[in-house]
């Protein structure tokens, strides 16, 4: 009876050895956990933490520009750098909706409410964004978004 629970125990420890070190190349987190922190770290205004979500290189795509485009880490930076700047009393939520995921992409659509204050008045935003996740280095990372509405508000129309 030893012997069964000890080889047990060994082909339980390599499953989890292989898992863990990328071997499957499957990622144990869920992707809407990312959705979570983007939601935490946009309340707490930690651009850096943002940041950490992103892929180098997101396609993004707004209302005003549904074909989307290109954008480097450093654009979508700077766009939650000038919100932070500009706009106070930021309440940002996000509600899962649906999630479609094979083991290297995933894709989540979300609800979404946004509230903010600028110059005393307030202002409120809500509606339904697609975020487009990839396995990078065994974690998710945001590739493409679309209608992000910090982003919508500094990404041009037309290009």
């Amino acid at each position: 009876m030893r012997k069964k629970n000890a080889l047990f125990t060994v082909a339980a420890i390599i499953f989890l050895i292989m898992l863990t070190s990328g071997c499957t190349g499957y990622i144990l987190t869920k992707p809407d956990s990312i959705v979570t922190r983007l939601e935490r770290e946009i309340n707490r205004g930690r651009e850096d933490r943002i940041l950490e979500l992103y892929a180098e290189e997101i396609w993004i795509a707004t209302s005003g520009s549904p074909s989307g485009r290109i954008l480097r880490k450093e654009s979508i930076a700077l766009f939650y750098a000038d919100f932070f700047k500009l706009y106070d009393d930021i309440d940002y939520s996000l509600t899962v909706e649906e999630v479609v995921r094979d083991s290297r992409e995933a894709t989540i659509t979300a609800s979404f409410s946004l509230e903010y204050s600028h110059d005393g008045k307030n202002f409120y935003d809500s509606g339904e964004s697609v975020i487009s996740l990839n396995a990078i280095e065994r974690q998710w990372k945001i590739s493409g978004e679309f209608n992000n509405p910090i982003i919508s508000f500094f990404e041009p129309a037309s290009m």
